[in-house]
């Protein structure tokens, strides 16, 4: 059975659109207009507040939400066993890897890069810097559903 997921945006908790998905096939069936409805206020409240926070605190951030991760790697595991039906040690790894994933995304955070593209045919300079990317929406296969959720919105961030 289903278990509804509730959405934060921003900062609140909303419930999840229900019901069939659109009959429509291919990427404009999905999500829906109700479940993406709160995604342009996200998008003018969170992401201004969130990289425009130095450098230091999204690092914590992310630390602290893999540490949050790790201690719930225990009921994670039993809920993706008991959802999935997949092996302990798989589970297991999927929880691993999204903490992983974290701590890598936290430690870019600090990392000093930029980088200069070849000139173009005016001689005109590029510099390529890195910066949060914005609103993500992320939707997790049921195979992996932590590593691969994490991966979506861990390095956007």
């Amino acid at each position: 059975m289903p278990v509804p997921v509730p959405v934060w945006v921003p900062g609140r908790r909303r419930p999840a659109a229900t019901g069939p998905p659109s009959a429509r096939p291919g990427p404009a069936s999905s999500p829906s207009r109700r479940w993406r409805r709160p995604l342009p206020i996200a998008r003018r409240v969170a992401f201004p507040g969130w990289s425009g926070r130095p450098f230091r605190e999204r690092r914590a951030c992310l630390d602290r939400a893999a540490a949050l991760l790790a201690a719930r790697r225990d009921a994670l595991v039993q809920a993706m066993r008991a959802e999935v039906g997949i092996a302990a040690r798989f589970a297991e790894m999927n929880v691993d890897l999204g903490v992983e994933m974290l701590e890598e995304a936290a430690a870019l955070t600090s990392r000093v890069e930029g980088q200069t593209l070849p000139p173009g045919p005016d001689g005109t300079l590029s510099l390529c810097i890195r910066q949060p990317a914005g609103v993500v929406l992320a939707i997790a296969p049921w195979n992996a559903p932590v590593a691969l959720g994490v991966r979506a919105v861990a390095l956007p961030l």
